[in-house]
């Protein structure tokens, strides 16, 4: 069942069972409801960062969001868990500490490439563009929101995360585009103790 659908559910229930009044229902949006309605709109090459969700979301919206922050950040974190990098917009905007862990699980183990039409991909350098990495982004962009720190300073790799990493960016076992994602994060990440 959908989150949509459940909150609706939800309301309408506590509605039928006096707990709750339509007037009250009409008057508190649910923030829930909002985040499912918007979040499909932070996908894409055009998300430029937290000034597009202003653009995605009304000021109120944002507010609402804000105001709800409790509410709101388990669905976000579950999101996440889920591999969901939109929710990543939300979490670095709403700066949820509690996102820290899961973000940095998602930006290792995210395995999108935009493919950009323009570079000649027979050159590496092509596959090394930060915009090839849109999801990837998402999770930087919120990592450093959230810490206040560059994604350098931020995420360390440990000595098992460098090593996987390193052996993916040599590997002729897995496709182009996982060995340059691989190659891309090892360019953006730095080791522990190095």
């Amino acid at each position: 069942m959908n989150r949509l659908y459940a909150n609706a559910l939800l309301i309408w229930v506590l509605v039928m069972a006096g707990c709750m009044s339509v007037s009250r229902v009409a008057q508190t949006p649910d923030a829930l409801i909002v985040l499912e309605e918007k979040l499909h709109l932070l996908d894409g090459p055009e998300v430029d960062g937290f000034p597009y969700i202003q653009r995605v979301f009304t000021e109120d919206e944002l507010y609402l969001l804000h105001e709800q922050i409790r509410r709101v950040e388990p669905d976000i974190n579950q999101r996440l868990t889920e591999g969901d990098y939109r929710a990543a917009w939300v979490a670095g905007y709403l700066r949820l500490r509690s996102s820290l862990q899961l973000l940095r699980q998602g930006l290792l183990a995210e395995r999108y490439f935009y493919g950009w039409e323009g570079p000649d991909y027979t050159q590496d350098s092509s596959w090394l563009h930060d915009w090839q990495y849109t999801h990837h982004l998402a999770y930087i962009a919120a990592i450093e929101a959230i810490t206040g720190r560059s994604i350098h300073e931020a995420v360390v790799l440990t000595d098992s995360e460098f090593a996987y990493l390193r052996a993916e960016s040599v590997s002729s076992d897995i496709s182009k585009e996982d060995r340059m994602r691989a190659r891309w994060l090892l360019l953006k990440l730095k080791r522990k103790d190095h």
